[in-house]
């Protein structure tokens, strides 16, 4: 599939996750995976628990100087994140080096779960005070008169069997907080839970990318896929 990226993207966070049975190691040892990334995520920031909350299953962030990319991790999973997407090959190139380092302090084995997410945020004006969304996505709703998708507000999602995982999707209406613009959220998070090992993150991180790419690019309207690739205003 094509590996384009788009000088107009959409994306505001970029995120991978993997769990594993819970390994008090982690716990314990914190410390010592934090020296080994500090020198690019020096920042730490604990988490705030309310009553009744597992301290272990909290997670810590080690995040860069400006705030960009985060790295966390908690007894039984580990995750990294980005508000400035480079593209796939660096975003994995970072991904592979901090699971190595994590692997290989911890040694750890079983897999529970992997998921990787892509958050877009599309944004719009409003037409005849309707959101535009046939201008942006491929979707559509069948709903019985007097209903019509001239939509001014929503909010929908779905999960859907692809492959050896699910894909998560979301699509919403956002309003920003002083009113000022809007925005179509479209999310996309591709979990995978069966028969999982560290270390072939590689292979389910592929796997992963390949599904929300083929999802963002079938979703996308040929106008719109104009605009982002810098071909029109």
């Amino acid at each position: 599939m094509s590996a384009e990226q788009y000088p107009n993207q959409p994306l505001i966070d970029v995120a991978f996750e993997v769990r594993f049975p819970g390994d008090p190691a982690v716990e314990c040892r914190r410390d010592e995976f934090f020296r080994l990334v500090r020198d690019k995520y020096p920042k730490v920031y604990v988490p705030k628990l309310q009553p009744g909350d597992a301290p272990a299953l909290a997670l810590y962030h080690f995040k860069q100087d400006d705030d960009q990319a985060t790295v966390m991790t908690a007894i039984n999973k580990l995750a990294y994140s980005t508000k400035k997407y480079p593209g796939f090959d660096a975003f994995k190139a970072e991904v592979l080096r901090v699971t190595a380092i994590f692997g290989a302090t911890f040694k750890i084995g079983k897999l529970t779960r992997t998921g990787l997410r892509y958050v877009n945020a599309i944004p719009f004006v409003l037409k005849a005070g309707c959101i535009p969304l046939r201008e942006y996505l491929k979707v559509g709703f069948q709903l019985p008169p007097p209903a019509t998708d001239s939509f001014k507000t929503l909010n929908f999602s779905f999960a859907s069997q692809v492959g050896n995982g699910t894909i998560n999707v979301r699509v919403e209406h956002m309003l920003a907080e002083d009113k000022s613009h809007e925005a179509i959220l479209l999310d996309f998070d591709y979990a995978m839970q069966s028969d999982l090992t560290f270390d072939k993150i590689e292979t389910y991180l592929d796997e992963s990318h390949s599904v929300t790419k083929q999802m963002f690019e079938g979703m996308i309207t040929d106008e719109y896929r104009k605009y982002i690739r810098g071909e029109e205003i």
